[in-house]
């Protein structure tokens, strides 16, 4: 679907033969490369090199032979560019586009459902090319057309796209770091490597896995238009402390049941991109970017904003194991539930930091274009006062709109992608995000702490939320106005409750347990946990 973000395809190679017996054997077209690949002809035993002209294969003796094992265990969990060319049934490969593809093979610890013990990753950056040439990302033409994109892994359909600079780049600095990494080389061994092009091969071997073991599909890039109207997708989100969840509703108009086309929030977990997070996960937020390989070497290639994600932070299991595994301590990177704070709306000074070895000022384009130093929106502000981010002093408040921000980028990249789309009807037409259905936050008179009311007055904060907020009110009028004595339920105490039964007899049993000093052991009228004044 076109402008609707990053999009992911997953993977599995296939248990039986995940690689070839024969390692891949290459040649060199001139001695400045690229590689040719060669093919094994097992009557003659001989390697052959095929000619674009026709002509009958030349017998050749390879320069370099590398196993499949080897390039998956060097290249492993390392974003590539991946050369997903516009094609043609007659014609074969055209030009381009470059750089709007990205692949990533992941080694898994147990094998999956299907038995697999590789996952791999494909990444597209659906964003629509305006300027020509579109020698870089799809058109308007591509997608008026209905052009085909195919996976070009021959080395004969790659020689312009392995000689230019930034794809050159790339490959040698992720070979050079992995193989002094992950094979121990030394300097003049890595030195010899390069010369003979042997990043080159192992690149090559992938892109013959992916090729000849899991043969891609095409693909095509689907535009709005009057035969394919946008189905409207309603995004109900609950936001509670500890954990969130959400459902995205289908609205489709010859369906009476408007709940019946529903599924769960997904989150794509970018820092291990083969996993996706559905269950109700962690409120936490962590401030890390979203990487798809070297921005440098996709700048060079002339595109600006490619693989561009639009948030700074992470949220649930993916934020509380990168804060799990921060090493710095310059600064603050996330915060354990932003829906707590949202009281205070001053300046944070500490700072935010990204959670990365380097710890750098967690600003980035194009949020930081939209806020200023406190996290308020410039558009809110008078135009004399609309200056961007200069140092990241967000205040705790601030950082719900940043959670709320990955959240809503996470359902426009789920809606639109070709794993949901195929699970509902009208698979073929383009999704939009309709409404979003969230509580409002205001004020508690007596807490000073902002609160989430449900509508028509029914409040739907948790049973922990009720319960502490009630202890606390006893609490104080006991003599207690801290809330630390017998009415003040403890975080420690906490257990999420799913069931509305069990919710219920889980507020009947907190009051029975925590009641105020001298107040009778009863149980606590039904919805009085909820009852704000």
């Amino acid at each position: 679907m076109q402008n609707s973000g990053v999009q992911f395809l997953d993977f599995g190679l296939p248990p039986e033969e995940t690689t070839p017996a024969l390692p891949g054997a290459y040649v060199r077209k001139t001695a400045n490369g690229p590689l040719l690949q060669l093919r094994f002809d097992p009557a003659s035993g001989k390697h052959l090199l095929n000619h674009d002209d026709g002509a009958p294969p030349e017998t050749v003796r390879p320069e370099l032979r590398l196993p499949f094992e080897r390039s998956l265990a060097l290249l492993a969990e390392q974003w590539l560019p991946l050369p997903f060319f516009r094609f043609s049934q007659a014609g074969g490969f055209l030009n381009g586009p470059a750089n709007w593809a990205r692949m990533r093979f992941t080694p898994l610890t147990q094998p999956d459902e299907d038995g697999c013990l590789w996952r791999i990753t494909l990444a597209f950056d659906t964003q629509r090319q305006e300027t020509d040439p579109p020698a870089l990302a799809p058109d308007a033409n591509d997608v008026s057309a209905g052009l085909a994109f195919a996976l070009a892994h021959h080395s004969r359909d790659l020689d312009e796209f392995l000689d230019q600079t930034w794809v050159d780049g790339w490959l040698r600095d992720v070979f050079r770091q992995q193989a002094a990494a992950r094979e121990r080389r030394s300097e003049n061994a890595l030195h010899g490597a390069l010369k003979t092009f042997e990043y080159q091969a192992h690149y090559l071997n992938l892109l013959t896995l992916l090729g000849e073991r899991l043969r891609l599909p095409t693909i095509r890039l689907i535009a709005d238009g009057p035969q394919a109207a946008p189905v409207p997708v309603d995004l109900i989100l609950d936001v509670g402390n500890s954990h969130t969840c959400g459902i995205v509703v289908e609205q489709h108009a010859q369906e009476r049941d408007g709940l019946k086309q529903t599924c769960a929030l997904q989150l794509r977990d970018f820092s291990q991109p083969h996993r996706l997070h559905q269950a109700p996960f962690d409120s936490r937020l962590e401030f890390a970017q979203a990487s798809f390989g070297p921005e440098n070497y996709s700048f060079q290639s002339g595109r600006e904003r490619a693989f561009c994600w639009p948030s700074l932070v992470r949220v649930g299991g993916e934020a509380s194991r990168l804060a799990a595994q921060r090493q710095g301590a310059e600064g603050s990177t996330g915060l354990s539930s932003p829906r707590r704070y949202l009281w205070d709306e001053q300046p944070y000074s500490h700072g935010w930091r990204f959670n990365q070895p380097q710890e750098p000022m967690a600003a980035a384009a194009p949020l930081s274009l939209l806020l200023n130093d406190e996290g308020q929106p410039l558009y809110t502000l008078p135009p004399a006062q609309r200056l961007p981010v200069f140092s990241a002093h967000y205040s705790r408040s601030a950082l719900m709109t940043l959670m709320l921000s990955e959240l809503l980028a996470q359902t426009l990249m789920q809606i639109n992608s070709v794993a949901q789309r195929l699970t509902q009807p009208h698979g073929n037409a383009p999704r939009r995000l309709r409404q979003i259905i969230l509580t409002p936050a205001r004020r508690d008179a007596e807490t000073g702490a902002r609160t989430v009311p449900p509508p028509h007055g029914r409040s739907r904060r948790s049973g922990l939320d009720g319960a502490r907020l009630a202890g606390r009110r006893r609490a104080a009028a006991a003599g207690d106005p801290n809330g630390v004595g017998r009415g003040h339920l403890r975080p420690d105490g906490v257990s999420v409750q799913r069931n509305a039964g069990q919710l219920r007899r889980r507020q009947q049993s907190v009051f029975c347990r925590h009641g105020a000093p001298g107040s009778p052991r009863r149980p606590a009228r039904r919805g009085a946990a909820h009852r704000l004044h």
